[in-house]
């Protein structure tokens, strides 16, 4: 019985991950998210790169 050692969490989390790819209805949502959080990231970045040049232009 090692799979009752393991902590459930993390499976039942893994199985719902692999519901939301999977699953036609709840895919486009999934890819929404995950790209929205990518363009997020992105900008952070880019603002902080941003204000660093700011800051060295004064």
């Amino acid at each position: 019985m090692s799979s009752s050692s393991r902590p459930r969490h993390r499976s039942r989390a893994r199985r719902a991950l692999a519901r939301l790819v999977n699953d036609p209805d709840e895919r486009p949502w999934f890819l929404l998210n995950t790209g929205l959080l990518m363009v997020g990231l992105i900008g952070l970045i880019a603002e902080i790169l941003l204000w660093q040049v700011a800051i060295r232009l004064q």
